[in-house]
């Protein structure tokens, strides 16, 4: 399983603009490209477990937490919070393009 605060979750538009063209059934794509692109991405805030803009989070990144996914970026939707878990777990506060590299 994922430590919550890893899961991002991203907002497609309503499975009725999700069908595929006409010809592009069964070509082997399980969500066809939609116009628009991604319309919203949110993260997990640690500190609360509510959906939050992952884009304007702030992440912790290289924390003591355990994760199963690679590296551990933990979401916060205030840097107060951020600094908070930072004091108890270490790690370095990121802004979202950052944590996108780690």
């Amino acid at each position: 399983t994922c430590f919550s605060a890893e899961i991002l979750a991203v907002v497609l538009p309503p499975i009725a603009e999700r069908r595929p063209a006409a010809g592009q059934r069964g070509k082997g794509d399980r969500l066809p490209a939609v116009g628009g692109g991604i319309k919203a991405i949110f993260a997990v805030d640690a500190s609360t477990g509510k959906l939050i803009n992952a884009k304007s989070a702030l992440y912790v990144v290289g924390s003591d937490i355990p994760n199963t996914m690679g590296s551990n970026q933990v979401a916060f939707a205030s840097k107060s919070s951020a600094k908070a878990f930072q004091k108890k777990h270490g790690g370095k506060i990121v802004s979202f393009n950052i944590a996108l590299k780690n």
